[in-house]
Parts: C-alpha cells; structure tokens; sequence
C-alpha cells in the first residue's frame, strides 16, 4: 500500500504544480472575451477629429490586462504595459487625449493618442490581443439600419446590451444634445441605452397607402424577432400642435410569414403628419422602439393630403410643428405682410414726389398752395389712418382689406381735385410729368424709394404741408431743399446721410422754436420707418449698412468692413418642423420631418438630415427678396455658370405655403457645403471658405465652412504668393495652386452676366487639400446680375461693364447714374457699382498668360453658351413656367395683379434685352477679337 501509494502522491504533486501555473493563464483566457467594444465616437460634431474616441468595457467579473492588446483595423493603437480594465469597468482609446479631456474631463479612464482618424462613412474596427487573436470586431456604418444619429450629430454610437454581439441591431444613438454642438456620449459610464438583456429586433417597417388621403387609414407592417407584446404607437402633428401618443395593437399577419406584425392608424385630416413607432417588450422586460428615441428621426412620418400638385413648378409646405416657434413664426409672417402693405401703402399714394412737383417745379400762386397744401393734408391723414389701424392687429385686415383698390381710388380722387385747383396747362405739364417719373415699369421706382428714405422729400413734405408757413419762409425752405436736392446728385452713396443732415438743420433754423419741436418729435416718431429696408427680411448672418454703421465701421483696400454680429447659438440636429416637396412631375410628395427650418435674408434656410436628403441636397435656401427680378436673374446666372462647366448649386422655383399662409413662389438654392462637394465629386474633407465682404483682412474675410479648427495658413499663403509674384514666376504659382479651367470659366461667365459683385465678394472658394492641391471658385448670391446692381436707373443695365473689371483700379468707367460705390466702396467719381479687385481675380486676370486663356474662352462662351440661341428659348420657358405663379403672388400679398404682371413682363424683357446687348459689346472689344 505504501508503495502503491508513493507514485499517487507524485502525481498528486505534480497535478497539484501545473495547476498553480496553469489557472491563471486559463481564467485569462477565459476573461479576455468579456472585452467588448462598447461606444464609438465616429464622426464629432464640428468635424472635430480630436475628439474621436472608442470606449472598451470589462463585462466580466475578474481584471483583465490588456498590455500588448491592439487595434488591427480601423485605427492603429498598442496598449502600454501594466493596462487593466476592472470587472464592469471602461477603458477610453483617444484620437487625440488632450482634445478628449478638454470636453469629457480628466475623470475618466482614458488613453491616447490612437493613429488614424475613424471614417465617418463607417469602416470596421477589430481589437486583437497580443498573440494577434481577434477580442471584438465591429463594423459600423453612417447609413440604415444603422443608427444615424451618431454621424456628426454630436451623439456617439453605443452597445445596447453587452453581453449581446455586435451586430448592428446591438447598437443605439446616445441622446442628441440640444445646442447641436456638444459632444454628447457616455464614456467611462454605463451606456444610456443599456439594457441587461437584447431586446426584440424590428425591422421592414412598411405603411400602406403611402401618400394617403383624408378619410383613407393606414396600415402598418413590421418584422419582430424575439417574443413579446407588440404595439403601434401615433401621434398627430400640424402647425403648432402635436397631439398625444395613442397606442394600438399589433398582431400577427397570418398572410405574411418569418413574424410580421400589423396594425391599422385611423384615418386623419388633410395637411397632418402621422408620425408613428413600433413598441415591442421581450418577455424578460427589454424594451425596444423603432425608431429609436434618441434617433434624428424618432418616428415614421406620413403626410395627408388631398390635393394633387396642378402647378408647372414645384410645391414645398413649410410645418412648423412646435408651438413656440409657430407662434414666431405665425407673428413673423403677419409682420411681414404688414411691412409689405406699408410699402405698398406708402409708395403707392406717391403724396412726396407729386407734391415735390407741384411745389418746387411748377409755378403755383397763393390760393392754388393753399388749397393743394389742404388737399394733400386730408390725404396725408387718410394714409396715417390706414398705417395706424394697420399697426393693431385687430385692426390690421379691416385696414389692409382690398388694398390695392383703396390705394387707385386714392390716387384717382387725388387726380381729380388736383385737376380742379391747376390750370388746363399746369395740369397738362402734372400729367406728363407723373407718367414719366411715377407710370414707369415699377422696376425702375426703386431709386426713387430709396431717395425718399434718405429723407429730404419726406421732411419736405412735412413741413410744407403741416405749417401754415408764410410766402417767405416757404420761399427761403424751397431754396434750401433746391439745393439740397441738386446736392445730392453730386455726391457719394457715403455722403448722403452728412447732406441731409445739413439740409435739415438749415431748414429747422428757419422754423419758429414751436414748430421745431414738432418737427423733432414727428422726426421721431417716423424715423424708424424710413428706409427700405424695413421691408425686407434679413437675417443676423447679413447685417444692412445700417447695422453696421451702429456696430462701427473700418475702412480698407477693399472698402469698408462692419463688424459681425454675434453669431446664433448652433442648430440642434433634431428640427421642429416638417417640409414636403411636391413634383410638378409626378405629383407625389416626399416629407422631410424633424428638420430645422431658420429664417434668413429674404427667405428661409432648411437643412435636412444627411441620411435623408432633398434631391441630393442637405440645405437648401428658399429665396424671394425685395426685388422679383432678382429670383429670376439668380437662377438664370447659375445656368450659364453651369452650362460653363463650374461647379454650381442647383437651383429651381417652387411655391412655398408657410403654415397655411401661402407665400408665393421663391428660389429655391442649394447651399454649398460638404454634401455639395461630393455631389460635383471634390473630396468634402478640402477647405471651403465663403468670402464675406463687410470683414477686413484675409482671414476674417474669408469664413471656414469645414475644417474649422485647422487655421487659415492655406488661403494667407496663397494670398501673400499671388500678392508678391507677378508675370512668369507669379503664372507658375497659379497653375500650381488654382483648377485653372474652372476659375477661368468662373470669371468669363462673371463678365457675360454683368456680375459686378462676384470677383470680390459673392462666392466660395474650395482647396483640394488632399488631393490635387489645387483652388476653385463657387458663384454665390447671384440676384443682382444681368444688368441690375440694387440701384440701376435703367440707362445703360451695365451692358458696357468693361472686360477689365475685378482685375485693376486703373481705367475706371465714367460715372453714369449713381455715383460712390455702394456702401462706401469706390470713389464719388465712379458708379456706384464699381468694386476695387478680389484676392483671386486682381492678380490672376492682370497675369498676362492667364488673361490670354481667359479672353479665349471668354469669347467661346459668348459666341456659344450666353447667346440668343441657347438663352432666349429659357427665359420665355421660366416666363411661362411662373406667369401663373406672379398672378398668385401677387393674390395671396394683397397686392395689385395688374402691376404684378406688368413688372413681370418688363422684368423678362429686360433680361432678354440685357442678353442681347451684352453678347454685342463683349464680342465688339477689340481685346477679345484679338484672342485666339
């Protein structure tokens, strides 16, 4: 026995040995796999890759040491020696640590830096252990059925249940934060969408019908894996309400196979939005959502309407589903009308330039003053009556009603009694006079507007029409507006405000006390309504002149330059409003919810999710300022630039209704942006810029639209390269920097459309920083081309602007017209629409072998695109495409439909006509006959 028993104490020894050494290996083997990569920051709002993380999580009970460990896809990062994850503890893996901690804090377990920079397309990332053995693996995508609230949204991408595979139907948005910007994610903690057990999968959502109409229901279908209770869940949403969460069951589709559920919404009104989701809760109590609550898009939409699309153009209805901002909105859009009837109002009457004449020009006695100065007193009060009922809102429609025919009655009674206080000649002389100056196209009106604003006609008319003056007084008043008014056409755009100033007080100085203080207090009180641009909309992304003379103004080379105002909180990823686009074409609609519709100048901004674009576009801009002919010119300039071969928005008309209020037809404008990059196949991680104007310098003038936390070193490098070259040496650097078919193609089209404002300003400018290296140039805000620059009296259109502009100062043109460039640029001696050089277009058209290509395709593009042949034929097709859209318009504001159409057609015409002329004289220079 003792013998027998020696060898079994041996081997009980030795068994006893190898186990002591053995265990620990084996419990490591057995612990390695309850790592788990558990959230993923992908794509950091802002473009911020610094802040790109992958956080690994100990699901098990006992430390790990992962020394040695690596990231064998993906991204490359080796774990230092003596790292150990915790049971039930997180690990973070840093792009870059010190950007991670500046947002998350130090508290947080935390390594970096990892090489690489995660896709934001999505790619595949593998961790391995340091024999090379895989841990976890997960493939991640920007696109369905992948959560898409983790792609720039400021949300990180986490693992639903741990213990679950990484699969897609494992993993969930973190909350979206609610300033759009903050990174928001749950490194180093518990997940917010943890769940202990995987829940039930939903997918194949599908409704039935999908464009549905009042009275029809709609039926749901889905596919549930996992047993459950499933349930239909639907609210009703429309302008300024969303109504409560109504559950409904689901049950089995016996017709259908592999688990598909069904239930049936009720049917609703015309113009709500159904918004719905699929509840399904396993029987050991993990809930799921689809979608889920934390995505962009957390419920199903569908639209109900009832009218088909029976218009030439598109159809686009803005809801603005939350209250509060309804409410804004709703109070916006009234204020909006109100300024719009107040112009109409105020320049319809025309009290100041027919009394301007009667007193200044004609040769009127005592008694016929005096019964004028009475006549247009009572007017005068009539027209502040209609303003004051219009200011109440209670009052406002009684006021407003039939506005158009209120203001003719208006004029023909004022013609009429003025007819009895003139005689037959002077009478003769007013009527030939006001057909003139007052019965012209309304395009060319707004001059007059304009001079009206500045002052000198308005307080003319008041002292001369509310103080009973004498013979001298008003003889010694009317020399000093007289020569005010001949003043004013002598000097500067810039020294316009000084002239009336001076012409004011002189007038006052006239006054007695008693009347200068009604004067004063009248000034005052009317004050904030002069200006034309009260009746426009305008956003703090483009301040008026008159906002920036109240924030300070710097004079530069390139004109003056106002501060900006602070710029708005960011957008949260998730909107509160829903757009629908209706094709002409087909007459379907497509709904775009959760989308954050902004005001902005003239119009709207609408951006849309990534995962859900309009036509390919992520925002778009919806555009209809203060001057018709400029929606039309804008979409015009943007075909010929396309048609050139720049790289252009793309760009259509489309009838907006605005929560029930239908607003007419807009421009719609896509912006330039990351998406519009790719669309024109550029590579969206270059540097785009948008030039500003009212900044100074080359960093502040132009604005970084991505890549915002990597400097300006490109565009002042490039700058102080162009600035400092010249002839050969500085060509070289232009073909080694710039896309030069592209800019030249920019600027020939430029020069074709009389685009007086896009050398300078009014455009973006792109650097392929990771491929070609190379510079191009995207056309911006075009409204005001084709002849019109925001002052043009009609005379010459800019039909001559010369082929040498936006490339020198010298050789400037004769002043025709308004003088002193606008705002300040240029010099008193000039027109108004001169501009001093770009960074790009001054010293690339002065580059001798540059200018040689670009007067060669200059000339091409003249004789072949901007021709009659090819443009004639889209003017008369846009004029027939909105013809009806005008009369609507005009309709829907309160307005007169005659004039409408009248300054339509003229518009048109002018368009044809500046085509025309403006393809002679760039043909006729002796400049480009001489290219070849």
């Amino acid at each position: 026995m003792i013998h027998r028993s020696i060898p079994l104490q041996i081997f009980t020894l030795l068994l006893l040995f190898f186990i002591q050494f053995l265990t620990p290996a084996t419990r490591s083997e057995a612990s390695k796999v309850n790592i788990v990569i558990n959230e993923i920051m992908y794509h950091p709002p802002t473009e911020f890759e610094g802040e790109e993380y992958i956080e690994l999580y100990n699901r098990g009970k006992t430390p790990v040491d992962v020394s040695g460990w690596k990231f064998t896809k993906g991204i490359v990062y080796t774990f230092p020696l003596s790292t150990i994850i915790e049971p039930n503890s997180y690990l973070v893996v840093c792009r870059v640590l010190d950007d991670f901690q500046a947002t998350f804090g130090h508290k947080i377990p935390a390594l970096g830096n990892f090489l690489g920079v995660l896709r934001n397309s999505g790619e595949r990332i593998t961790l391995s252990d340091h024999t090379g053995e895989t841990i976890d693996s997960v493939k991640y995508a920007d696109r369905l059925p992948w959560p898409v609230g983790a792609d720039g949204c400021s949300a990180s991408l986490e693992r639903i249940c741990p213990t679950a595979s990484g699969e897609v139907i494992n993993w969930a948005s973190a909350p979206l934060p609610s300033d759009g910007r903050s990174p928001t994610g749950t490194p180093g903690r518990q997940n917010a969408t943890y769940s202990a057990n995987l829940p039930p999968a939903i997918s194949n959502v599908t409704f039935q019908p999908t464009t549905p109409k009042p009275g029809e229901s709609i039926t749901v279908q889905a596919k549930v894996i996992g047993k459950g209770k499933v349930t239909l869940l639907y609210r009703v949403a429309k302008s300024g309400h969303v109504g409560d969460e109504v559950e409904l069951p689901m049950w089995i589709d016996t017709e259908a196979r592999n688990m598909y559920y069904k239930g049936v919404i009720p049917a609703q009104l015309s113009r709500s939005i159904v918004r719905f989701r699929i509840r399904a809760i396993g029987e050991d109590g993990a809930l799921r959502f689809q979608p889920h609550p934390n995505e962009l898009r957390p419920a199903y939409s569908v639209f109900i309407d009832v009218n088909p699309n029976s218009a030439t153009i598109p159809i686009g209805f803005i809801i603005t589903v939350d209250d509060e901002l309804y409410q804004m909105v709703k109070d916006d859009e009234e204020q909006r009308r109100h300024q719009m009837a107040m112009e109409m109002l105020e320049s319809g009457t025309n009290l100041e330039p027919t009394w301007l004449y009667h007193t200044l020009e004609q040769e009127l006695n005592n008694g016929q003053m005096r019964q004028l100065r009475s006549l247009y007193r009572e007017k005068s009060g009539v027209r502040e009556k209609w303003i004051s009922q219009g200011a109440h809102p209670r009052d406002r429609s009684k006021a407003m009603s039939n506005l158009p025919h209120k203001i003719k009655m208006f004029n023909e009674e004022l013609l009429q009694t003025t007819k009895t206080i003139l005689t037959t000649t002077q009478y003769t002389q007013f009527l030939s006079w006001r057909e003139q100056n007052l019965d012209q196209p309304p395009r060319f009106r707004s001059r007059r507007r304009f001079r009206r604003s500045i002052g000198l006609e308005t307080s003319w008319f008041f002292l001369t029409t509310t103080f009973d003056l004498s013979r001298s007084k008003f003889e010694e008043l009317k020399l000093v507006y007289t020569d005010g008014f001949k003043a004013r056409e002598q000097v500067s755009f810039r020294e316009r405000r000084e002239l009336n100033d001076s012409v004011t007080n002189k007038a006052l100085a006239i006054l007695s006390t008693e009347q200068q203080v009604r004067f004063n207090q009248w000034w005052e009180e009317k004050s904030p309504r002069q200006g034309s641009d009260l009746f426009r909309r305008r956003s703090p992304e483009q301040p008026t002149a008159d906002r920036g003379r109240e924030m300070g103004r710097t004079e530069t080379r390139r004109g003056f330059v106002f501060d900006r105002p602070e710029p708005k909180p960011p957008i949260p990823s998730r909107g509160k409003s829903a757009f629908v686009y209706i094709s002409p074409d087909t007459g379907k609609y497509q709904i775009f919810d959760y989308v954050n519709v902004t005001p902005r100048a003239g119009g709207y901004k609408v951006r849309f999710h990534k995962d859900q674009p309009l036509n390919g576009m992520t925002t778009i801009n919806l555009i209809f300022e203060d001057n018709p002919r400029f929606v039309l010119a804008e979409h015009l300039s943007y075909e010929v630039y396309r048609r050139s071969g720049v790289p252009t928005e793309h760009s259509e008309h489309i009838r907006i209704s605005l929560d029930g209020y239908q607003l007419g037809y807009y421009l719609l404008v896509e912006q330039p942006n990351r998406n519009f990059l790719r669309r024109h196949k550029r590579d969206d991680s270059g540097n785009l810029y948008k030039i500003l104007w009212y900044k100074q310098g080359v960093v502040d003038q132009h604005e970084k639209k991505t890549n915002l936390h990597t400097g300006h070193d490109d565009i002042v490098n490039l700058v102080s390269l162009l600035d400092n070259t010249e002839n050969e040496e500085q060509w070289e650097i232009i073909k080694r920097h710039f896309n030069v078919e592209e800019v030249i193609n920019y600027f020939a089209v430029n020069l074709c459309i009389s685009n007086w404002d896009g050398f300078f300003n009014n455009y973006f400018t792109y650097h392929d920083i990771g491929g070609s290296g190379k510079w191009e140039i995207y056309p911006w805000d075009e409204d005001k081309t084709w002849g019109d620059y925001g002052g043009s009296s009609g005379a010459n259109d800019l039909y001559d602007m010369p082929l040498t502009f936006g490339m020198s100062e010298n050789n400037l043109p004769e002043a025709k017209g308004e003088r002193g460039g606008f705002s300040g640029w240029g010099r008193s001696d000039q027109p108004r629409w001169w501009r001093p050089p770009g960074y790009f277009s001054g010293p690339l058209l002065s580059n001798p072998q540059f200018r040689e290509l670009f007067l060669i395709r200059l000339k091409e593009i003249a004789e072949t695109i901007y021709t009659k042949s090819v443009f004639l034929h889209i003017i008369n097709d846009m004029a027939k495409r909105l013809a009806p859209e005008v009369r609507l318009r005009a309709e829907e504001n309160g307005q007169d439909v005659d004039v409408a159409m009248e300054r339509f057609r003229d518009d048109i015409e002018s368009l044809q006509l500046h085509l025309v002329k403006r393809q002679e004289f760039i043909l006729s220079q002796d400049e480009l006959k001489m290219a070849n």
